[in-house]
């Protein structure tokens, strides 16, 4: 994970730097840097200084952060001296954490800090797409392909988190009205890289590393074999094209099998489901 800093003049970083070592941490102390510096980087999480004086305010980067670059987990770091004041604004405007100088700062609770935070903010975005298309057993499915999609996986490691055979597996993927569990990893894996992919200066090749498909060509082979698009061109919309094309797939997977399509709660997929 490439974490980066955005702290005001005089603000001590050397707890963070300590927590987050041997890895890298640069800190930035203008808001023009660091946006430059994300638009050519791959960046998984932002600590930003809580700060609200005239020449700095936090609440203002991590709304230009929001804007610009919807999939990076922004953490306020409070330090003393600040004002709780900025700390919620900075909240309210859509950090997704906050770190608490001489608490939270430790390399134990940092690390553990960031990496939940950061996919659980991208699962959930996934998640909430997903919510009135699928029913909530196979949503609860779903959700756990989202979880173990940070590195290659197969139906295999996903039965066993799931408590039950491959074989069952497949079984409840067929009740609920879902593709074979091989496809719905796919899909899994497709709609997260097409929320990573939203971020301005991303490139593909960065997005295939960043979810375990090593060179860019495996992801350019799933998008292909999905929805016979290239990654580049579901930038702008790219969520939502992606959605329609998943249900189109359930759609004709509950055909093939017989199904009734009430069932599925897809809406807007078929005549009487608006």
């Amino acid at each position: 994970m490439r974490i980066v800093g955005l702290l005001p003049q005089g603000m001590d970083d050397s707890r963070i730097r300590s927590a987050l070592a041997p890895s890298s941490f640069a800190v930035f102390r203008c808001d023009a840097d660091l946006m430059a510096f994300l638009a050519r980087t791959v960046v998984h999480a932002v600590i930003v200084g809580a700060s609200d004086t005239r020449s700095t305010s936090s609440t203002t980067t991590v709304l230009e952060l929001r804007k610009r670059f919807p999939s990076v987990l922004v953490v306020v770091y409070w330090a003393s001296g600040q004002t709780g004041s900025s700390v919620c604004a900075a909240v309210r405007a859509g950090a997704d954490e906050v770190v608490i100088a001489g608490v939270d700062d430790s390399r134990e609770r940092l690390t553990h800090t960031l990496r939940e935070a950061s996919r659980y903010r991208l699962a959930t975005t996934v998640h909430t797409g997903l919510v009135g298309i699928l029913r909530p057993d196979a949503l609860s499915f779903v959700d756990c392909c989202l979880n173990l999609s940070w590195r290659p996986f197969g139906v295999a490691r996903l039965a066993v988190e799931r408590g039950v055979s491959p074989r069952t597996l497949s079984s409840h993927c067929r009740m609920w009205g879902l593709p074979e569990p091989r496809v719905v990893i796919a899909w899994t894996r497709l709609l997260l890289a097409t929320h990573l992919l939203a971020d301005p200066g991303r490139s593909v090749e960065q997005v295939a590393d960043a979810l375990g498909f090593g060179a860019g060509a495996g992801l350019h082979n799933m998008f292909r074999r999905h929805v016979a698009l290239r990654p580049s061109s579901i930038r702008t919309g790219g969520a939502q094209l992606v959605l329609e094309r998943f249900k189109e797939l359930l759609v004709t997977t509950a055909i093939n099998r017989g199904l009734p399509l009430h069932a599925l709660k897809i809406r807007g997929a078929f005549p009487g489901n608006p």
